[in-house]
């Protein structure tokens, strides 16, 4: 489905952008389609594993930490969205760090 097809029915995008390097500015960019009113962003998990990575593929190790933003969340919903991405967030820390 095009960006456009999306907007036309609705749907939202998910765009995100990852810094991958810790010296260079190289990035990563997501965008994805999920259904209309959802604010989460459905495809975390799996956007965290490809960032993740590829970090660690380009910089031989994990990064330090992560510095995560999320807009056009209503109030209302901020902490269940919160909630919701920071545990996709931590899981696929804590998968990286089973394997180490």
């Amino acid at each position: 489905m095009s960006a456009i097809r999306a907007l036309e029915s609705r749907n939202r995008l998910s765009q995100d952008l990852f810094f991958l390097t810790t010296k260079e500015r190289r990035y990563a960019a997501f965008t994805e389609i999920q259904r209309p009113r959802v604010e989460i962003i459905e495809s975390l998990q799996k956007m965290m594993e490809r960032v993740l990575g590829g970090f660690i593929k380009l910089n031989k190790i994990p990064p330090r930490r992560v510095i995560f933003f999320q807009d056009g969340v209503s109030e209302g919903e901020y902490n269940t969205v919160a909630t919701a991405e920071l545990k996709a967030i931590q899981g696929k820390f804590m998968l990286i760090n089973a394997c180490a």
